[in-house]
């Protein structure tokens, strides 16, 4: 076994590794419940560019933690075979870490509080663990390791997939020929539990939208609101009627049979990144495509107001919610 001196930085790494490992659990849990230890808007803004879910990474990282402090806790045990063992497994956690963050700072300009202080502990812990040695080569390497990844970000711009708007689109309906002109794309995105998205919805089941190219998005991720989109699409090619239709599920209880496909859940989430993309969290939102013009629209009223505007028929007034 080691003295107390040169085993003092194993110990203190693998307290610290222990206390990563408690943290994340934490949060790993209370991401079930909806909530979270880190309260900035970042952390969610974040959570929507990466390709797994936000739960799995952070239960992936509190597992590394717990794997972290057992590594620790072996290395101080039996020192000659296993006391450069953990160094294995920090160097591919570093440059993993450096990619997160910068892609964070350069990318898309968001800190996220909870992964800064991830990436500080991990960086505490390797610094703590590389004193045992006192070796300034190895501790050079280290930190490269880490900037190598962090920079990375930095001089790699990150193209936006060629069908990164298209792929949030859950429903589309063509226009109607009309003659000598381009019909207009409408894309709007709501959620089955917002109720201004639904004063909104209302409406245009009361209007003749034929000339136009609708096309719906969805922010939702709950099981319910999912299934209630479901049974939407599974009841859309056979109405002319699409967003009474929508208007009637939306007051119905949400179909138990109802099966939530892959592709709906990958919809819903890229609707959520394309808010995240243009700074906003607030629905219903129109985005309006023309030949003369690009625009979005935000909010129930200010909808409705443009669309009154557009669209023909007698019965284009405002009249309330659900009139």
């Amino acid at each position: 076994m080691q003295d107390e001196h040169s085993s003092a930085p194993l110990v203190s790494a693998g307290i610290l590794s222990l206390l990563g490992a408690i943290t994340l659990s934490i949060e790993s849990y209370l991401t079930t419940q909806g909530l979270s230890l880190c309260t900035t808007a970042a952390c969610k803004v974040v959570g929507h560019y990466i390709r797994v879910s936000e739960p799995v990474l952070i239960s992936l990282g509190a597992g590394f933690f717990w794997l972290l402090s057992l590594l620790f806790f072996f290395a101080y045990r039996y020192p000659q075979p296993l006391s450069s063992i953990p160094l294995l497994f920090l160097y591919p956690s570093l440059a993993f870490d450096g990619v997160l963050i910068g892609f964070q700072y350069f990318t898309i300009n968001q800190k996220c509080t909870l992964c800064i202080s991830v990436a500080s502990l991990l960086g505490l812990i390797t610094l703590i663990y590389l004193l045992q040695w006192k070796n300034k080569t190895l501790l050079v390497c280290t930190l490269l390791i880490w900037a190598g990844g962090f920079t990375a970000s930095g001089i790699i711009e990150m193209p936006e997939p060629v069908d990164a708007y298209n792929s949030m689109i859950f429903y589309q309906r063509q226009a109607e020929q009309i003659t000598g002109k381009q019909a207009p794309k409408m894309t709007l995105i709501i959620s089955m539990k917002c109720p201004h998205c639904f004063h909104v919805i209302a409406y245009l089941a009361r209007q003749n939208t034929s000339g136009i190219i609708w096309r719906l998005a969805s922010i939702d991720h709950d099981s319910a609101s999912l299934k209630r989109l479901s049974s939407f699409l599974a009841q859309a090619p056979h109405t002319d009627t699409p967003f009474a239709l929508l208007k009637e599920i939306e007051t119905k209880p949400a179909p138990s049979a109802a099966k939530i496909t892959k592709a709906l859940r990958i919809n819903t989430k890229k609707a959520r990144t394309f808010l995240a993309n243009i700074d906003t969290s607030s629905i219903p939102l129109l985005f309006v495509e023309s030949s003369a013009d690009k625009k979005i629209i935000i909010g129930s009223q200010h909808i409705i107001n443009f669309l009154q505007q557009l669209l023909p028929g007698k019965n284009n007034t405002h009249q309330g919610p659900y009139q």
